[in-house]
């Protein structure tokens, strides 16, 4: 890793980002542009993040080419880039520094006191609650996040206050990277294991994470997972330690919780006896409650009065591709998931069962990398309970090889042996259109499940149908 001091760095250093257009590239590089450093970058094909990194001025290329990284200092990629890329082979060559997407946060982690969301799911949205939590508290924060924040229409936003939150995601062995004042662990679930191999080797990765906070620090634990409150009460004594749950004792406790059409009602009860009464969070599912118990936790932490911290929770607006309603079409409602893991997907299903009240629900499932379907199948096969249709479209491979891997068709053919339910498969999303007009009726749910292209496609269904 290399030693760069973003503080001390001349404005006039130029960092080139290869993938430019990816959620966790984009975020950093509009920070870094907006903090003043020369900003660059390319990608495959010009996507909407990029789009608006080049309408704030920023420097960007269609397609990988040699020549792109002219005017470079430093060369950014992440772990999807592959050592062939042509921009990285004349990177080389030039001699010119290469810094992983995970090392160039941990720098811009230096810039302020940092607040680092990690754990397998949910820290989108948790890092999205705490920067509200922050904002509405007055401290201005700068926030990288691993989606589209609608509060702020962006995936980064940079602030003038004192703090940094961002999204720490662990795949990869990339959370080795990270040292911040305030480590959050939503939960620790089996994923990513083509890196990590064993469960045991990231629960190690976890911890040496816990252990880089400094004295003064905090971490942020859900008592409600088995894991994250192992590593939680092995830090206590050595660190301050809150945690936070809805089933467990906890510091942070989420009470009386019921849902409207308004969103979740609920009370917060502190481990010190305080209790903050009828807290409104305009959203559902009883994992958005957990999630902002997290911010909670923080806002405790720093001080932040009650009142604040029941504005921040009510003024929420969420994520994009987070249970994010896409259309109404003929009473049939269409909503886009970013659930790609069984864990996200069941949690998914859970909500959405609880607002169909006696319509049907339709699971529209693309499986993110072969590796995942390989490794975590049979959870795959158990996740849809909650879905009365499963409708699976091929693999979305994220650079990797379907050799000796599961594909669609393997998870077609599981379901139909188990017969729970009525499945079927596709092989490109305008096949879609007739099943649904074959089955769906008036009051039944839509729900597109995938962290690959289909958040793109399903935007395209309520047109499919009407035409």
């Amino acid at each position: 890793m290399l030693n760069i001091d973003l503080k001390e760095l001349p404005k006039s250093k130029v960092f080139h980002f290869i993938g430019i257009d990816g959620i966790g590239m984009s975020s950093i590089a509009e920070v870094l542009f907006k903090t003043g450093f020369g900003v660059q970058g390319s990608n495959e094909v010009e996507g909407e993040n990029m789009l608006a990194l080049k309408n704030m001025g920023a420097r960007v290329f269609v397609g990988h080419r040699p020549e792109n990284i002219d005017g470079a200092d430093y060369i950014v990629f992440s772990s999807a880039v592959p050592e062939t890329n042509v921009e990285i082979v004349e990177a080389k060559k030039r001699g010119l520094p290469l810094i992983e997407r995970a090392e160039m946060l941990q720098y811009v982690f230096t810039l302020k006191k940092s607040i680092a969301v990690s754990g397998t799911h949910g820290k989108t949205t948790t890092t999205s609650f705490v920067g509200t939590m922050l904002d509405v508290a007055g401290l201005d924060a700068t926030i990288i996040d691993g989606g589209i924040m609608n509060r702020y229409n962006s995936n980064a936003k940079v602030g003038k206050g004192d703090f940094i939150v961002a999204e720490a995601c662990e795949a990869f062995g990339n959370i080795k990277h990270y040292t911040t004042d305030i480590a959050i662990i939503t939960n620790i679930d089996a994923e990513h294991m083509e890196f990590y191999k064993t469960f045991d080797n990231l629960k190690n990765y976890f911890r040496n994470f816990i252990e880089r906070i400094p004295s003064n620090g905090l971490l942020v634990a859900c008592a409600d997972h088995p894991v994250a409150l192992e590593l939680a009460l092995e830090a206590k004594g050595k660190k301050t330690v809150m945690t936070y749950a809805i089933d467990n004792d906890a510091d942070v406790m989420a009470e009386n919780i019921s849902f409207d059409t308004n969103g979740a009602h609920f009370d917060v009860k502190f481990s010190d006896g305080n209790i903050i009464k009828d807290i409104l969070l305009p959203l559902f599912g009883r994992h958005n409650v957990l999630n902002s118990l997290a911010s909670i936790a923080v806002a405790k932490f720093l001080g932040i009065s009650d009142a604040k911290i029941k504005e921040a929770v009510s003024e929420f607006t969420g994520t994009q591709h987070r249970f994010t309603r896409v259309a109404n079409v003929n009473g049939i409602t269409i909503f886009d998931d970013y659930g790609h893991h069984p864990k996200e997907i069941e949690t998914t299903l859970a909500m959405a069962k609880s607002i169909a009240g006696n319509g049907k629900i339709f699971a529209i499932f693309q499986p993110h990398r072969y590796s995942r379907l390989t490794d975590l199948f049979n959870d795959f096969l158990k996740c849809f309970k909650d879905a009365d249709y499963v409708i699976c479209m091929p693999v979305y491979a994220a650079g990797e090889s379907s050799e000796n891997a599961k594909t669609h068709n393997d998870f077609y053919d599981a379901m139909q042996k188990l017969g729970e339910k009525k499945s079927f498969k596709i092989n490109n999303f305008d096949e879609i259109k007739e099943i649904v007009l074959s089955f769906a009726k008036s009051g039944d749910i839509i729900v597109s499940l995938g962290a690959g292209d289909i958040k793109h496609m399903i935007y395209t269904l309520p047109d499919l149908l009407t035409k």
